[in-house]
């Protein structure tokens, strides 16, 4: 690479960087705020909330990293541009072609890595992460039983306790035990609590100092009563300790999926999402170049528009690219469009208009773009202005001056309306950016 190459790069890299953690920030705020809410309420050690929730992060990168590379681009060229090193780089004869090797370079880095999240690690991180959340809840069953509250989670069987001291265990419990049919036990204990195997899958619910009253259905008149200093009821081990998941489509390798397609077709089902997951893990990662090809055309200008144009144009084209994406997976998982092709939908539109956005800027490259009046609508305006002008005649009548005494008060001055004026217009494109 040579110095110029070396000297973009380097221009490039910093947004990119930046736009690729705070983009990935707001995708990632979501869960965190739901999931690590709930894990943390549960007394989960910060250690395993951190990692599930980095196991949230290669579905939010999937998407991200295109946009990031796209970002970069055109804020990287917009502010060579805006500063007319675009124009010396022009003079001494650089062409826009020239330019494309520093930007496929960095788009080629962009997709190696979203093809890695979305082929290898995505898939691991999902299923590692739904089974860690079901493994924190076996493991913590204990304190989803709230005091004072009914809880019926455990098949045929009712808990209510008074209190749930924070070193963990029940205190006063009430138990409503209806596994048989034909009779009822309840019973009251000072504490509780439950007692996990996972090697040997047993569950037991422990209660301490308890009374046991049964009734019994087909003999409405006879009633047992017992106590016991230590009771132990075992509990069916899958309510607690409950399978992992299977893999869902997100969650399956590019091999797995074709399994699965294969063994849907044997049954007649469409498996619409089997068949989308797979061409969207090979057209992700060519959104990159496609996105930098337009980040060329678009970023690469004589005009000095800034890095805040850049931004608002970048903002526009991830919007649309995912819109289109979107929109197309819709389709395909309503049936009205074939899966294979909805993925690679946005790549097709966004690539034709990079290629012809591309050899139009390397043929004007100064001239930005343009949206003119129809013709009639010109000859309009021009004729409705001559007319106008035409018909207009002075008067001679008599004007009535009123004069205002200047009242001299405190009024935004010129500065104050600049630094106004481009506050207001990078808070409302930050607006329209997050919620786009």
């Amino acid at each position: 690479m040579g110095i110029l190459d070396r000297y973009l790069v380097r221009e490039i890299a910093i947004p990119l960087v930046l736009g690729l953690t705070l983009l990935t920030f707001i995708l990632e705020l979501p869960p965190i705020l739901q999931q690590g809410e709930e894990f943390i309420a549960r007394g989960v050690e910060w250690s395993i909330v951190a990692r599930a929730l980095v196991t949230l992060l290669p579905q939010a990168l999937c998407l991200t990293i295109p946009m990031a590379v796209l970002l970069g681009i055109l804020v990287g060229f917009g502010r060579v541009s805006a500063d007319r090193e675009f124009v010396a780089m022009q003079a001494c004869g650089v062409s826009l072609m020239r330019l494309a090797r520093p930007v496929l370079f960095v788009s080629a880095l962009g997709t190696a890595a979203t093809a890695y999240e979305t082929i290898v690690a995505l898939p691991d991180a999902n299923q590692t992460y739904r089974e860690i959340v079901f493994v924190l809840l076996a493991q913590r069953v204990e304190s989803t039983v709230k005091p004072r509250v009914f809880f019926q989670d455990f098949p045929n069987k009712v808990i209510y306790v008074r209190e749930v001291p924070p070193e963990g265990g029940w205190k006063d419990v009430f138990l409503a035990d209806t596994s048989n049919p034909n009779e009822t036990t309840v019973y009251f204990a000072k504490e509780g609590r439950i007692r996990l195997d996972r090697a040997q899958r047993r569950v037991q619910l422990e209660l301490i100092d308890a009374t046991a009253n049964t009734t019994h259905a087909d003999r409405p008149d006879a009633y047992e009563e017992n106590a016991f200093e230590r009771l132990f009821l075992t509990l069916d081990p899958e309510t607690v300790f409950r399978r992992p998941p299977s893999r869902g489509a997100r969650e399956m390798t590019s091999g797995e999926l074709r399994e699965e397609i294969a063994m849907a077709a044997n049954r007649n089902d469409p498996a619409y999402e089997a068949r989308f997951m797979l061409q969207q893990k090979l057209s992700l990662p060519l959104a990159c170049p496609i996105l930098a090809l337009i980040g060329l055309a678009l970023g690469a200008t004589n005009r000095k528009d800034g890095k805040l144009a850049s931004f608002a144009v970048g903002m526009a084209v991830i919007f649309l690219y995912y819109v289109l994406l979107w929109g197309a997976r819709a389709a395909a998982m309503g049936g009205q469009f074939s899966p294979e092709l909805a993925p690679w939908t946005p790549n097709v539109v966004l690539g034709i208009a990079g290629v012809v956005l591309l050899f139009w800027r390397s043929r004007a490259a100064d001239q930005p773009i343009r949206a003119g009046l129809p013709a009639f609508l010109q000859r309009w305006a021009g004729g409705g202005a001559r007319s106008t002008g035409a018909t207009a005649a002075p008067t001679n009548r008599p004007l009535l001056v009123v004069r205002v005494p200047v009242l001299n008060l405190p009024r935004p001055k010129i500065l104050d309306l600049y630094l106004s004026r481009e506050y207001l217009r990078v808070l409302f494109l930050g607006i329209v950016s997050l919620l786009g």
